[in-house]
């Protein structure tokens, strides 16, 4: 808790937001601690049982006050502007994205960073941090059908950013983010056994 309020240079965290059902975990425990909102996908509802049964239980009031259920593609909040939480589905049906415009945090005497994404596993950094790769279920190998790579693209292709951030320490891409997304797309689609020229939005840009 110390030190999670140590790198707020407010000592409050401003909301919590989650990727998909796989990380909803304690989020409850820790938005009470916390304070602050946790935002997950509306289509991912389902997974949050914290606060779903038992009426008397005290998760029930906690879930009400906390938990904001997006049903919006992309979330801008008034009060963190430079940040959009973007649902690209596929991993689940609210699979989400955290999109962070750095330049609009930067101070006078710092350099401009450029856009950031922090994907989890939306879609996954490979080991080589050169690539992205994408899964239905990471650990049983069951690959993401070619319509849902697609739409991934189509929710991210509006955003710039160069650096994307993975959900396990090292999995980083540093550079070129944005295109390395859309090759990775491509390639990925073709080694399904499908033509990436077939989907209209995977075409080279």
């Amino acid at each position: 808790m110390q030190r999670i309020c140590s790198l707020s240079p407010s000592g409050k965290v401003a909301a919590i937001f989650i990727s998909h059902p796989h990380f909803f975990g304690s989020s409850l425990t820790w938005a009470k601690m916390l304070d602050c909102s946790v935002f997950i996908s509306k289509l991912d509802r389902q997974w949050f049982q914290r606060g779903s049964g038992n009426a008397q239980s005290p998760d029930v009031a906690a879930r009400q006050k906390h938990v904001v259920e997006v049903e919006q593609d992309v979330l801008s909040l008034p009060h963190l502007p430079s940040f959009s939480l973007v649902r690209c589905g596929g991993h689940f049906p609210g699979s989400s994205c955290l999109h962070w415009d750095r330049d609009s945090d930067v101070r006078p005497n710092e350099d401009a960073k450029g856009a950031a994404v922090f994907c989890s596993d939306t879609f996954m950094v490979m080991p080589d941090r050169k690539r992205f790769t994408f899964a239905y279920s990471f650990p049983n190998n069951i690959p993401l059908p070619p319509r849902d790579v697609e739409q991934i693209w189509i929710q991210m292709r509006n955003f710039d950013w160069s650096d994307t951030f993975g959900g396990w320490s090292g999995r980083n891409i540093l550079s070129d983010s944005r295109n390395r997304l859309l090759l990775s797309a491509r390639y990925y689609v073709d080694k399904e056994g499908h033509s990436a020229d077939d989907f209209e939005t995977l075409k080279l840009e």
